[in-house]
């Protein structure tokens, strides 16, 4: 009987954590709790504070358009837009180029945050970059953060079909002669990608990620196994009923992997290889399975590895380097014009 008792705490107590790993890594959490020195890291945060917080500031200053759409479930989805020019639609954007400079853009960068992020926060510098060369910006709020509706996480399961709603919404927004490009950060670059393999628009015309992981399952797995050791893979898998029941989401739904292979957009791939949030060798997954399938040429997907940058660290660590090649994608698959580079 002592051993019953036993093998029934054990199974307790771990029910028990599991439960609470489930509530911290799944469902949303209060509003005021994002902090930037958690998701830039506490060593790396001081080097890049004045950077990344004057790229938020001058995004914060910018005339942004709320903008709200539905999911495929119902949940309120909220974005911001940002327009190249000024419109009869929206309001006169702050830029240092002067108003003369300006022509109704009809290309539009749509951007997805990561994991606990906000959008002002992780693309300020981005989206200032983006704007200096005549492009709208259209920020997501994920679900599950921010001023969106919901209360779970999925980590791209149905972030994915959410991204392609923001894609829907651009494509009738701004009509058939428009182009798009997703991009997204973490588990927004996982987003892109999983939706890259979806039916989208035609006017979607690539994608960029950063640091992007491959699955739920194996960011999960990865991530967990820096707390759980050689029992993380088999912990996952108790999360999974979780996931299902739970949380609403089958945590092997979607891939990136299977998106890749599916080779519907050209994508561009960013990562640090030292990046200890998601593995480096993920984003290598991806490109590896993009080649597989035969793409060449200039439909090839293009792997760009920054050494010694952490997690979503590239663009700031080298930005000369990503930011000629984040230019020279969105100029070839697009029709911006040289001058607005």
């Amino acid at each position: 009987m002592l051993v019953v008792y036993i093998i029934i705490s054990l199974l307790g107590f771990y029910i028990f954590v599991s439960l609470f790993d489930f509530c911290m890594i799944i469902l949303r959490w209060p509003s005021g709790t994002f902090s930037p020195r958690m998701a830039v890291g506490k060593k790396t945060w001081p080097r890049y504070r004045d950077e990344v917080m004057a790229g938020q500031n001058w995004l914060l200053a910018q005339n942004r358009e709320r903008v709200e759409i539905k999911a495929h479930d119902g949940i309120k989805l909220v974005g911001e837009y940002l327009p190249a020019c000024h419109s009869e639609r929206t309001p006169i954007c702050h830029s240092e180029r002067s108003e003369e400079s300006f022509a109704e853009s009809k290309i539009t960068v749509l951007l997805m945050h990561g994991y606990r992020a906000s959008a002002t926060f992780m693309f300020g510098v981005a989206a200032r970059l983006y704007h200096e060369m005549g492009l709208n910006i259209l920020l997501v709020h994920e679900r599950a953060h921010g001023l969106s509706g919901g209360y779970r996480v999925t980590f791209g399961v149905k972030e994915r079909l959410d991204c392609r709603r923001w894609a829907e919404y651009l494509a009738g927004r701004l009509g058939e002669d428009s182009e798009i490009i997703l991009s997204g950060g973490s588990m927004g670059a996982a987003t892109v990608l999983m939706a890259s393999g979806l039916d989208l628009p035609k006017q979607v015309r690539g994608v960029i990620a950063d640091s992007g992981f491959t699955t739920p399952r194996e960011i999960f797995t990865a991530v967990l196994s820096k707390r759980r050791n050689l029992f993380a893979r088999a912990y996952v898998s108790a999360l999974w009923p979780m996931a299902r029941f739970l949380g609403g989401f089958d945590m092997d739904a979607a891939s990136t992997l299977d998106a890749m292979r599916a080779g519907k957009l050209p994508v561009l791939l960013i990562h640090g290889d030292a990046d200890r949030m998601v593995p480096c060798e993920m984003s290598r997954q991806n490109y590896e399975a993009g080649i597989s399938v035969g793409r060449g040429g200039s439909n090839a997907p293009r792997l760009l590895i920054v050494p010694g940058a952490g997690h979503c660290m590239s663009c700031l660590l080298d930005r000369e380097r990503c930011q000629q090649e984040i230019v020279r994608f969105i100029q070839e698959y697009t029709s911006i014009l040289p001058q607005n580079i």
